[in-house]
């Protein structure tokens, strides 16, 4: 009796590890299956302030070493870019006359990791003389005008929109908060805007391409007196003067 219990746990033990075994099995390729199940990705691209659909180019890199790269073009119809694979990708937006825009997806998100059809519409601002271009992160801290880690990304925008668009001409103005005089506003904002300046200069722009404006805290965003308020006030725009 005693042997025959043995023999009955034993068997129960081996059936349990055949079902862990099947069951680890079993989601293993259920992850495999849906990292390499495909998605369609769709939509329109249109003008920012028209709303009008745009001839523009699509580049969807899967990150983080573009390992996999979908090219798509959009009109009237839209565009249509099936991505092969599961993961996090990259897409560059870029139209003639347009700002390039840029924004990040990650397939692999609990929201999109069931989906095998992605609407994604997207809108481009147009370049246009005496326009203020939206590149709004381009921030300084307190009495400071060394370009923080965080501007980088509107940074490298900024050039590459300036490459990609070479009959352009911008002027940087400078804005601070109202902490400090005038003249010492007027001042910081000065070498705020000659450093930004400085660092698109190292990046291949033209000199010429980029006139400067320092106006301190004169014309400020906000008048709430906060630092959210102060931060956003120590700015530097970026206006077209010449298309």
């Amino acid at each position: 009796m005693k042997a025959e219990i043995n023999i009955l746990n034993s068997v129960r033990k081996i059936f349990s590890i055949q079902i862990q075994c099947c069951l680890f099995l079993f989601l293993i390729s259920q992850k495999n299956h849906a990292q390499n199940e495909k998605c369609l990705v769709k939509g329109v691209v249109t003008n920012y302030k028209t709303k009008e659909k745009i001839e523009s180019k699509l580049v969807f890199e899967k990150q983080p070493d573009a390992a996999l790269t979908i090219i798509s073009q959009s009109g009237q119809r839209g565009y249509r870019a099936n991505l092969f694979e599961r993961g996090e990708f990259l897409c560059l937006i870029s139209a003639e006359g347009f700002v390039s825009e840029q924004v990040t997806f990650n397939l692999l998100d609990d929201s999109l990791k069931s989906k095998t059809e992605l609407v994604q519409n997207f809108e481009l601002i147009p370049l246009q003389l005496n326009e203020i271009l939206p590149f709004n992160k381009i921030l300084f801290d307190v009495a400071s005008f060394k370009l923080s880690t965080e501007s980088m990304p509107e940074l490298a925008r900024l050039n590459s929109m300036l490459a990609e668009n070479p009959n352009i001409k911008i002027r940087l103005e400078g804005h601070t908060d109202n902490q400090g005089a005038g003249k010492k506003s007027l001042q910081l904002a000065q070498k705020r805007i000659e450093e930004v300046k400085n660092w698109l200069v190292k990046k291949g722009i033209s000199r010429k391409r980029i006139k400067l404006k320092a106006f301190g805290g004169e014309q400020r965003l906000s008048t709430v007196d906060g630092p959210d308020s102060r931060r956003a006030n120590r700015r530097v725009e970026i206006r077209v003067i010449e298309i």
